[in-house]
This record gives structure tokens, C-alpha cells and sequence, in this order.
């Protein structure tokens, strides 16, 4: 149905003489591309207006259409809808006539919606409803009026606008940032459009750029991984599209206004002409005069802004003209100057804010200087200064209090920038704790709060930021740093008890310990190892308890060994004392009477000595007491009649028991235990031959032990060889891992680990460097704990410098990709005009990049992201330097387009070409190349031809100005073409076909006559060469209409002619109807030609 409705309304549009069809098929074209409706598009690109389309419209749906200010509302009809179904629905019931319910709405969208809306009117008041369209805005006004409860009647493009950004707010939990960002870029684009698209955009020009570009910019923050930022942007420019519409709409609700106001300053304009104006008030009139032409530019182009300037002024201007007139006081002179000062005191204090810090003091001032006016009217010159007086100190007491407020808002920005710079700096001296770590949620938050402090900046909430940057700064400076130094303190105390605890570990007797307590050192060397590993991971709390395990077990251990001590002391000596004694039997032979208490002798020896080994002090004691009885009681004390005999033959074997006992140290038994058991089997038998006293015997078993000490001393060096290699092996390992470490890490990593590992292996080798003799199993078990602090220490490194490269690696990948962005942006904008390769800007930002390349390649990270940053920045301002020479361009541009440009007026007066035609033709060759440098967008060469064009169009203009003669001739000439040619357009019928044209042509005819009595000749001829211009294109409209009127009536009559054939003969009357209404409207008519030309 709503194309069949869109059909007839442009052919009634077409009928009408309102479109062509070739622009009925242009608007059709752009309101599918804009998606907007057929009556939206004709509004907003100015074909028609809302009333005359209201009127199609109601013609189209046969209805009324009505004018909401000239009716009377009718209470009772009011009251008959109720108030819900009213705001919903839009319309506002304004007669009942018995059961017959009139209603007001603005043209539906379609047949059936009005169905609808019929329908539910007729439920709600249970009446029968007759149906007027009306314009939508006094509708708008009219519901508030009505309805007290209804709030402003939001446009349904806005409602649009706003259901969707609650929509896309409602799914933002939903969505990724990704996401979001892409929702609102498209709902910023359509609102862009609508916004651009608004009959006056114009009046919020500044706002829909300003919104297109954050537009803009928040793609490329999407682009470059900024989308946090980028949706933040994107949001600010919807709400900037969105308040840009709602002030387009206010303009657009008080545009009828000012078209009043307008109709009314150029009244009194004309009044003030007829009544002499021009000559006693030359200038201020003149002024006058070129306001009232700039109202109607305004009127055309839709600006209201500029429309409500040229207002105020035309009103201080009226005013000054009035004040002027001769029939004044001698005061008025005084008075003029006073109303100008206090003016001007008045437009000051508006400038800087006054309107909205002062708004009551200067309401009063406005309505000081009023009642100074309505006292001028009457010449009461004492009221009108006092009136002043007031005004100017009412208006200076608003400027003192906006400059207060201004200066106020600005202390208070300083110190927000103030207090964010030294909350920043605390906060960067806290993350440059060496303990930072330890705090650095609470330091996230922090930095958090500081960027929120910064936004305040943006939103005006100075107050607010400057608490929020002191609360964080004093947080950082109160909780956070000293909690960064208690962790340093509880560090580096930890630090000093592991390092105490390793060096009380390396004071304790190892041998000693690990055969006491061999479990406790298991796990004093477990707990060592744990006290590295939470020094690799940072790991305070594991640190601690690793620490805490280890003093435990120390002090266990320690006092295990301690009370041992003295009793293997003791023990030691009675095994010293009783192998002492046993080694002088020995020596003095054993008889075969006391062999077999030498015997269990020796075999009490040999379980105080095992005991001994166990660290069993008590057992060891009491055998070698068990022994050291027996030995004396029953060996020594016999033998000692026979010691002459046998002390010939003991030295050889108590040297060779000596041997042994040297051979068996603890170094053998812990390199060769078996061949020392064996040994010690031996010597057993070398004893019990002693004790037997049977010399064959004890020589073959001196034979034996020598033989086997032989064995078991080469044994003993073989093993302390091969452990030495073993160790020499290790420590070269070692060695090269901790120079790969310092290769590696250049110092830069962990170097005291690495200064300890070296000590350690310094040390080592030291101990190595004196030999495979000198090791021994103490040694050998220091050197291979030493080797495995050195190995840990190294591994410890490893791990630091693997993760800090990883950390590099990371942040270097993030700094190209930053660089490669930035190349980016500054290629983009070195393609904008106005900027090129030679900008200084972008030589500069190429400058930043390259040395931050400089300073990646000597590992500089830190300055390579501080110019990074600088080089963005630098972007930034290309873009402003584009942004300003293409301001700067548009200026000139339109300065020379303009119709008021310096050479537009010259080349357009034909007293140029007839008195000056050199200067004219230097005048128009130099305006060519003007042109051809547009193209060419050089500003500087823009700017010098500029200049020359106007010194050349002023240089013509004193040549025109001082040659008058015959400009009344001319203008008469010139009058006399205006009318044949307003004769021709009215023998062409344009009065039927584009009435206004013809009217303005007559005006200005008219106009012109007035001038040419009043002996303006250059107005005169203005206006009649406009008058010309108007009648020419009315001449060329109606030509053209005929034309178009005759291919139409062509086109039905073969229509027509087909139908016949076809035997539709209905449809062939209509079309042959319309056929020759077209025909009758294309022919030219003599009478009316006649009336038109009495009219003339």
C-alpha cells in the first residue's frame, strides 16, 4: 500500500508543477539510499514545504488538512481520548460535534496505519472519528500544551537512535569490546548521515564534524588494538550525533519564528527608508540595507545561527538610525554613544559566559536596556540614561561574576593537572620500588584512579578528579611504598638468616653428622635445595618456610652432635689407649697359652672399634674397657717373662702394623672398604700368630700383610684418581655453564648469583689445584656440595635471563608493532592535502621514528617508546596542520566563489567591459588562473592571485565609479529589455507555470523604477538587470514546461490511441482528457499576454 501512496504522490507532485519527472526519480533515488520516506526526502532537500506537503498528502488520502494555530481547541474533544492512547498514537482530538470525533495527526506512512490509528481511536472514545492532517510541529507543541504530563515528543529518528544505544548498553555484558565497537561505529555512521542529511545541519556544523572525527578516530584506535579506547571514542561521537540532532530539531521547531522576526526587521527597514534614512543616517543604513539582503541568503541557506546574528544587529542598528533622526534631542548623541558602550558591555559579558554564571543579572541588564529603548521612543533622554546606567552596571556585574566563575573553573583545572603530575610521579616512584611486585594490584588500582582523575578534565568534574588523584596519591605514599619496604625488609632479613643458615650448615662435621644423624641431613639438604628454588621463583611465603625447616634441623642436628661429642671424644681415647696396649703385646709376641685371650681380646677391640663406627659411645666403651682388662689381665701380664725372647722379632711386624694402622684411614675405608676388610683380616691372623708366638706362622702372615697393603694403598690412590677426574670433569661443566651464563648475560642478570657461583668455583679449584693426594673424603664432600650450589646458582641465571628475554622479546614485539602504526598514521596523513613530504611535521615524526630505530638497535627500550610516543603525538599534529590549511583553503575558496567576492561584481558589470576592457580582460584572465590554482590547492599562490584580484577589482572599480555618464540612458535601456523580456515570458504563459519568477521579476522591475526616479542608477540598473535575469528565467521555465507539457500531452495521446485499439475507452477518455488539458495548458493565449503586459 505504501507504494501505491508513494505513486500518486509524486504524480500529484508532477501534476503540480513541483518536480520534473527526472527529479522525482532523483528524490526516489536518494531516499532509497538514505532509507528515509518520500515526504522526508522532499522536506529535507527543500522541494517543498511541510504544510503544501501536508496538503498533497491529505489531497492523497482525501482528507483535510488543517492549521493547528488558527483553530479553536475544543476542552470537550480534548477530554474524549484518553491521554495514553493521545501521546502514543500523536494526535490531538480538537472538535466533537455529537458523536462525530475530529482528530489532528501528521500524515501517516501508510493507508492501513491510518486504518489502524482510526480504529483505536474509535475504541478509546466509543465515538465515530473523522481524520485531519496537520504539520507535525505545531502538533508537537499542541500535545504539551494539552497534556501537561507529556514530556517533549522525541522525533522517531531519535527514538530510534536511542533504543538502539540502549539496546547495545543492555548487551554490552554480552559483547566483546570488539563487538561493541563495531555496533556503535555503524549506529555513529547512520546517525552521521541523518545528521548531515538534517535541513539545518548547518546550525550544528561544528559538532557533526567534531563527531565524525572521534569517528574517524576511534577506527584507527580499533585498528592499531587500542579498543577500549576506540569504543570510548565511538560513544562520544553517538552522544554527539545524538545532542547535534535534538539542537537541529530545536532550530528547526523555532525556524517560523525567525522567518517572523525576519519579515518584521525588514518593515521596519522599509519604514526607516521611506522616511529619509538614507540621508541622515548614510552609513548605519547602508549597513541596513546589507543585512536585509544577507536575511534572505540566511532564509535560503537555512542558517539559523547566523540568522539570529544578523537579527541583533539589524535591531542595534534600527535602533542607531532611530536615534539619529533629526526630529531628536540634542541628547541623542550622547545616548547613541552610551547604548553602543553598553552594547558592547553586554555582548562582552555573553562572550565569556555570563549567560550561563549570571544569567539573572544579565536578564535584568536586557531588561534595563528595553525599558531605555521604550523610553527613547518617547525622547524622555533622563530616564533612557538612567535606564543605561543600570544596564551598563548590571551587565558589568554579570561580566565580574562570569570572570570570576571562568577563573575559578581555570584555578581549578590547574590544580587537577597539578595534583594528576604529582600523583603520576609518586606513583612512578613506587613502581620503581625494587619490590614493586609485591604491591602491584593495589599500584593497578592506583594508576587507575589517576586516569580516571585525568578524565575529569574532559567532563568538568574538577572537584572530583582533584580528590581522586590526592586519595591515590596519598595511598601510594602512606600504604603502598611502605608496604613495598616492608617486603624489602622481610626480604632481605630472610636473605640473612638462609645465608646464616648456610654457613652454619658448612661449619658442622659432615663425616660425623651423616653417621649420627645421616636422616636429618637428608633433609637439611632438601631443605637447601628448597631455599634456592623459592629464590629463583620469588616466592616469600615458600622462602620463609624453607628457612624456618632449616634452623630446625640445624639445631637438631647440632645438638645430636654435641652431646655426642664427648663421649666419642672419651671412646676415642679408651680405642686409642687399648690399641696402644695391644699394639706394645704385639710387639712383644703372644704365647700360645694367652692366644686365645688375646683373642677375645682383640675380638672386644674390633666391637668397641665397630661400636665406635655406629657412634654407639657406651658400647664402645665398655668393649674396649672388656678389652683393655683382658688384654692385661691375661695376655700382657703372662707374656711379660717372655718378652726377651720375642723382642727380636716384633719390630718388623709392629712397623707393619703401624703401616696398616695408617693405611686404614678413614680416607681408605671410604674409597676401598672391601680391600681394607681383607687387610684387616690379615693383620688378624698376623696378630694371632703373634699371640700363638709361632715364627713360621707370623712370617708367612707379615708376608701376607705386606702384600695387601701393597694391594690396598694402590687401591686407595686408584679410587682418589678416579674421584678427582670425576670432580675435575665436573668442575669444567661447571666452569662453562657459568661462562655461557656471563656470555649470555653481560652482566645484566642476577650478578651476584653469578659473582657467587664464580667464588664457589674459585674455591674449588683451589682445593683441586693441589692434586688427587690431597683430596679426601671430608674434601671430596665440601667439593661436591660446592658444585652443587655452583650448578644451582647457574641454573638459577638461566631461568632469570630466559625470562627476561621472553620479557623483551614481548615488549620489543609490542614496540614494533607501535613504531609500524605510527609509520602508518604518518603515511596516511602525509597523503592529506595541504601536508606532503615536506611538512616539517612529518619530517620531524619520520626524524623520531628513525632514531627510536637508533635506539632499539643499542637496546634502549624505554627512549625507543618515549619517541615512539613523541612520533605519535607529532602525527597528531599533521592532522590539525591538515585540518588548519584546509580551513584555511576553504575560507579562500569560498571568498572567491562567493558572490561578494572582489572581482565577482567587476567581471559581472558590463561598465568594466565598455570602459576598462584591458583591465577587464587582465581582470578575467587572472581570475582563470585563480581557478586553475584552485585545482591545484597551492595556498600561497591561492593567497598572491587573492590579493591581485582584489587590487585589480578595486583598481576598476575607481575607473567605474569615476565615469557616471550616461548611467541613466543605460538604465533605461536596460528597463526597457527587462519588460520585453517579461513580455516574452508572459506571451510564454509562465504565469501558469512558475508565478513566483514572474511576481520577483516584476518586483524588481518595479524596484528598479523606484531607483531610476530616486536617480540610483546602479541600483536601478541592478534591479533591472535581476528583473531581466528573472524574466529570462521565467521565459526559460515556461518554454520549458510547455515543452515538457506538449511531450506529455503527445505521450497521452498515443496512450489514447492504444487504448482504443485495445477497446478501453474509459481509460481512453481520461487519457485524452489529460492529453488535451496538457495541450490547452502549452498553447499561448493572447488575453492573457495583454493582461500581463497592463500589469507591466
Amino acid at each position: 500500500m505504501m507504494a501505491d501512496v508513494q505513486y500518486n504522490l509524486g504524480e500529484i507532485l508532477v501534476q503540480e508543477g513541483i518536480l520534473s519527472s527526472n527529479e522525482l526519480e532523483e528524490v526516489f533515488e536518494k531516499a532509497r539510499s538514505r532509507e528515509l520516506s518520500l515526504e522526508e526526502t522532499l522536506f529535507k532537500l527543500g522541494y517543498i514545504s511541510r504544510d503544501r506537503l501536508g496538503s498533497l498528502l491529505a489531497k492523497a488520502y482525501q482528507c483535510e488538512f488543517i492549521d493547528l494555530y488558527s483553530i479553536r481547541i475544543s476542552n470537550d474533544a480534548v477530554g474524549a481520548v484518553p491521554v495514553e492512547t493521545a501521546t502514543r498514537l500523536r494526535v490531538l482530538p480538537y472538535a466533537l460535534d455529537g458523536e462525530t470525533l475530529f482528530v489532528a495527526l501528521a500524515a501517516p506512512s501508510s493507508e492501513a496505519a491510518l486504518r489502524e490509528v482510526v480504529a483505536q481511536l474509535e475504541h478509546a472514545s466509543d465515538k465515530k472519528v473523522r481524520v485531519a492532517f496537520c504539520n507535525p510541529d505545531p502538533l508537537r507543541e499542541m500535545l504539551r500544551r494539552f497534556y501537561k504530563t507529556l514530556d517533549d515528543v522525541v522525533p522517531p529518528a531519535q527514538q530510534e537512535l536511542g533504543v538502539i544505544i540502549n539496546s547495545i548498553k543492555s548487551e554490552t555484558g554480552d559483547l566483546s569490546l570488539r563487538a561493541q565497537f563495531e555496533e556503535l561505529y555503524d549506529l555513529g555512521q547512520t546517525a552521521l548521515i541523518g545528521a548531515r542529511s538534517h535541513p539545518f545541519s548547518r546550525s550544528v556544523a561544528g559538532a557533526i564534524e567534531e563527531a565524525r572525527t572521534r569517528l574517524v578516530n576511534s577506527r584507527k584506535y580499533a585498528e592499531s588494538g587500542f579498543e577500549e579506547e576506540a569504543l570510548h571514542m565511538a560513544q562520544q561521537a553517538v552522544s554527539l550525533l545524538k545532542e547535534a540532532s535534538e539542537k537541529a530539531d530545536s532550530v528547526e521547531r523555532d525556524w517560523e519564528k525567525l522567518v517572523q522576526q525576519v519579515k518584521s526587521l525588514r518593515g521596519q527597514i522599509g519604514s526607516l527608508e521611506q522616511n529619509g534614512a538614507a540621508q541622515y543616517a548614510a552609513s548605519e543604513f547602508k549597513e541596513l540595507a546589507e543585512i536585509r539582503d544577507a536575511l534572505l541568503e540566511c532564509v535560503n541557506e537555512r542558517n539559523a545561527d547566523r540568522l539570529r546574528s544578523l537579527l541583533d544587529q539589524g535591531m542595534i542598528l534600527i535602533e542607531k538610525v532611530g536615534l539619529l533622526s533629526p526630529d531628536r534631542d540634542r541628547g541623542r548623541e550622547q545616548v547613541i554613544a552610551t547604548l553602543a558602550q553598553v552594547r558592547a558591555v553586554i555582548a562582552r559579558a555573553r562572550k565569556i559566559g555570563a549567560k550561563d554564571y549570571a544569567p539573572d543579572k544579565l536578564k535584568q541588564a536586557y531588561d534595563s536596556l528595553d525599558r531605555a529603548e521604550a523610553c527613547a521612543r518617547f525622547g524622555r533622554w533622563d530616564e533612557v540614561r538612567e535606564c543605561l546606567s543600570m544596564a551598563e552596571a548590571e551587565a558589568l556585574e554579570a561580566e565580574a561574576i562570569a570572570l570570576r566563575v571562568v577563573e575559578e573553573r581555570k584555578q581549578l583545572t590547574l590544580k587537577l593537572r597539578e595534583v594528576t603530575s604529582s600523583a603520576t610521579a609518586v606513583l612512578e616512584e613506587a613502581m620503581a620500588h625494587p619490590f614493586a611486585q609485591e604491591v602491584i594490584g593495589d599500584l593497578i588500582s592506583a594508576k587507575d584512579a589517576i586516569s580516571e582523575a585525568k578524565a575529569c578534565l574532559e567532563t568538568d568534574e574538577h572537584e572530583r578528579g582533584i580528590g581522586l588523584a590526592e586519595h591515590a596519591a596519598n595511598r601510594v605514599r602512606e600504604e603502598i611504598i611502605p608496604r613495598a619496604d616492608e617486603a624489602r625488609r622481610a626480604w632481605n632479613d630472610l636473605f640473612r638468616r638462609a645465608n646464616e643458615a648456610s654457613a652454619l650448615m658448612h661449619s658442622i662435621d659432615m663425616p660425623l653428622a651423616l653417621a649420627v644423624a645421616p636422616e636429618k641431613m637428608e633433609l637439611l639438604f632438601r631443605t637447601e635445595r628448597a631455599i634456592v628454588g623459592s629464590l629463583c621463583e620469588r616466592d616469600r611465603e615458600k622462602l620463609a618456610e624453607a628457612v624456618s625447616a632449616c634452623e630446625r634441623l640445624l639445631e637438631e642436628t647440632q645438638s645430636c652432635i654435641g652431646s655426642l661429642k664427648a663421649g666419642l671424644r672419651q671412646a676415642e681415647d679408651a680405642l686409642k689407649e687399648t690399641t696402644g696396649l695391644f699394639m706394645s703385646v704385639v710387639s712383644s709376641g703372644i704365647d700360645g697359652s694367652v692366644a686365645s685371650a688375646y683373642a677375645e681380646a682383640w675380638r672386644l677391640l674390633e666391637q668397641a672399634r665397630s661400636s665406635f663406627a655406629h657412634g654407639d659411645v657406651s658400647s664402645a666403651l665398655n668393649s674396649a674397657e672388656a678389652a683393655r682388662t683382658k688384654l692385661q689381665a691375661e695376655v700382657v701380664e703372662p707374656q711379660q717373662s717372655g718378652r726377651a725372647k720375642w723382642s727380636e722379632l716384633i719390630p718388623h711386624p709392629v712397623r707393619l702394623l703401624r703401616d696398616v694402622d695408617a693405611t686404614c684411614s678413614r680416607d681408605a675405608f671410604h674409597y676401598c672398604p672391601d680391600a681394607v676388610h681383607a687387610l684387616r683380616g690379615h693383620v688378624t691372623d698376623l696378630l694371632d700368630a703373634l699371640g700363638m708366638r709361632d715364627s713360621q706362622r707370623l712370617q708367612a702372615c707379615i708376608t701376607a700383610v705386606e702384600q695387601e697393603l701393597r694391594s690396598v694403598r694402590d687401591a686407595v690412590e686408584a679410587a682418589r684418581a678416579e674421584r678427582y677426574r670425576s670432580i675435575t670433569e665436573q668442575l669444567a661443566e661447571v666452569s662453562e655453564a657459568v661462562q655461557t651464563a656471563v656470555e649470555r648475560c653481560s652482566g645484566s642478570y642476577a650478578p651476584d648469583m653469578l659473582e657467587g657461583a664464580y667464588l664457589e668455583l674459585s674455591r674449588i679449584q683451589e682445593h683441586v689445584a693441589a692434586g688427587p693426594q690431597a683430596l679426601t673424603a671430608t674434601l671430596e664432600a665440601g667439593l661436591m656440595r660446592d658444585l652443587a650450589v655452583a650448578r644451582t646458582k647457574v641454573w638459577q641465571v638461566e631461568f632469570l635471563r630466559e625470562r627476561f628475554e621472553r620479557e623483551r622479546q614481548e615488549d620489543l614485539n609490542q614496540l614494533r608493532l607501535k613504531m609500524e602504526a605510527a609509520r602508518e598514521t604518518i603515511d596516511a596523513y602525509e597523503r592529506l592535502e595541504f601536508v606532503g613530504e615536506t611538512s616539517p611535521l612529518v619530517q620531524k615524526a619520520r626524524a623520531l621514528l628513525e632514531q627510536a630505530d637508533g635506539l632499539l638497535i643499542e637496546g634502549d627500550l624505554d627512549g625507543s617508546f618515549e619517541l615512539v610516543r613523541q612520533s605519535q603525538a607529532t602525527a597528531d599534529e599533521i592532522q590539525g596542520e591538515a585540518e588548519q590549511g584546509r580551513k584555511q583553503w576553504k575560507e579562500l575558496v569560498e571568498s572567491l566563489i562567493t558572490d561578494k567576492a572582489p572581482h565577482v561584481s567587476v567581471l559581472s558589470n558590463p561598465d568594466a567591459v565598455k570602459l576598462v576592457p584591458d583591465m577587464h580582460q587582465e581582470l578575467s584572465d587572472l581570475a582563470e588562473r585563480t581557478r586553475s590554482i584552485v585545482e591545484t590547492k597551492n595556498i600561497e599562490a591561492l593567497k598572491e592571485h587573492y590579493d591581485a584580484l582584489a587590487r585589480l577589482s578595486d583598481s576598476i572599480g575607481i575607473l567605474i565609479k569615476a565615469s557616471k555618464e550616461g548611467e541613466q540612458t543605460r538604465t533605461e535601456r536596460v528597463i526597457r529589455d527587462a519588460i520585453q523580456e517579461l513580455r516574452l515570458a508572459t506571451l510564454l504563459k509562465a504565469d501558469d507555470f512558475c508565478p513566483d519568477v514572474v511576481n520577483a521579476a516584476r518586483a524588481y522591475l518595479d524596484l528598479a523604477r523606484t531607483y531610476l526616479h530616486a536617480r540610483d542608477f546602479a541600483r536601478a540598473e541592478s534591479a533591472a538587470y535581476d528583473a531581466h535575469a528573472k524574466a529570462s528565467d521565467a521565459s526559460t521555465l515556461a518554454q520549458a514546461a510547455s515543452e515538457r507539457a506538449c511531450n506529455l500531452a503527445t505521450e497521452y495521446m498515443k496512450i489514447a490511441a492504444a487504448q482504443i485499439e485495445q477497446q478501453q475507452f474509459d481509460t481512453a477518455r481520461a487519457s485524452l482528457e489529460r492529453g488535451l488539458t496538457l495541450a490547452h495548458l502549452a498553447q499561448p493565449t493572447r488575453q492573457k499576454e495583454e493582461s500581463a503586459l497592463s500589469q507591466t
